[in-house]
């Protein structure tokens, strides 16, 4: 899978960089084909799998083999696309399992209503704490750092393409983005430090200049509130280059359009310094690309630079030099 994850380098001391072999290309079971007739369970909210005392005569047997899977961080939007979605879209196509049970939220449910994605009858989202009985049970408990599986990826990119196709009319196509990190939806740190986010500002405005590309600000936010998912399709499937630090914001990148041309700039961590995420791992998997399991690099020419040695959780700087190879 690793070979599947092609991005751009471009901090020199980084250029050789390749993945290690110890991050997890997929995730550990708790229960794995548990045979479980006698034996009652109840998954909550949070996708947490317990084991309960109630008679298994009382409670409501709900398949036979049966698949709970706890995705982290299930009701962010960034996670909701490259976790959740692809997970899902996959699991309904396969038949190894008979029900696929995990929590709904909110959130989701807006994804899936405009998207118009109808899941099948074996995904069973609960709203409440779920009692049940099966034959045979999987626990599917996901960690927050692995490599995802760019089939699944792939399969929720067709089903964008598919929604798109009608849907959404761009006579733009050459809309230039800045991710900006502030407002209220901003969690887990990562703000820009000012002069040099600035300075970052001040580059692109001058390259969408001369590229005759229309530069334009985002922050996720429209009028002080959270900007219409809708809306921020729209505005990403006109946008032929995005830049900006990692954040939810650039999850978006999911909506270009692959015969746009598309180019893309993240800063991320780098193996140096690694402001957000697992020190164990070795950089760079903070990344869009790398989220949605590679996918992203099959029709964007997506570029990465690491934050300063300097930089830390609460404020964050790049290397103007390596952007400015991105801009040449």
């Amino acid at each position: 899978m690793l070979k599947d994850i092609k991005s751009t380098i471009l901090c020199e001391e980084d250029k050789d960089f390749c993945y290690s072999d110890n991050i997890d290309r997929w995730h550990p079971c708790d229960f794995s084909g548990l045979d479980c007739r006698l034996l009652t369970f109840n998954l909550d909210l949070s996708n947490t799998l317990s084991i309960k005392n109630t008679p298994v005569e009382h409670i409501h047997k709900i398949g036979s083999n049966v698949l709970t899977i706890n995705v982290p961080f299930s009701n962010n939007y960034g996670h909701i696309l490259h976790d959740v979605m692809p997970n899902l879209l996959l699991l309904d196509k396969q038949d190894k399992y008979d029900k696929v049970i995990m929590s709904n939220n909110p959130l989701l449910k807006k994804i899936l209503t405009v998207l118009k994605i109808r899941l099948g009858k074996k995904i069973y989202l609960i709203d409440k704490p779920l009692d049940f009985n099966c034959n045979k049970i999987t626990h599917r408990s996901c960690p927050a750092f692995h490599v995802r599986n760019i089939e699944s990826t792939r399969l929720f990119k067709e089903h964008v393409e598919l929604f798109l196709k009608d849907r959404i009319a761009t006579k733009k196509r050459n809309r230039l983005i800045y991710y900006k990190r502030e407002g209220k939806d901003v969690k887990n740190g990562r703000g820009m430090d000012a002069s040099n986010e600035n300075a970052i500002i001040s580059m692109l405005k001058s390259y969408a200049s001369d590229k005759n590309l229309d530069f334009t600000i985002f922050n996720g936010l429209k009028n002080g509130k959270t900007m219409p998912f809708i809306e921020q399709i729209k505005l990403f499937r006109e946008c032929r280059v995005a830049v900006g630090p990692h954040g939810s914001g650039l999850a978006n990148t999911i909506w270009m359009d692959p015969h746009n041309h598309c180019r893309v700039c993240e800063f991320s961590s780098g193996p140096k310094n690694i402001i957000h995420g697992s020190k164990a791992n070795s950089g760079y998997v903070k990344n869009y690309n790398f989220l949605y399991g590679g996918m992203l690099g099959d029709f964007i020419d997506y570029n990465l630079i690491p934050f300063t040695s300097s930089s830390s959780y609460k404020k964050a700087a790049i290397d103007k030099s390596n952007l400015k190879k991105f801009l040449t």
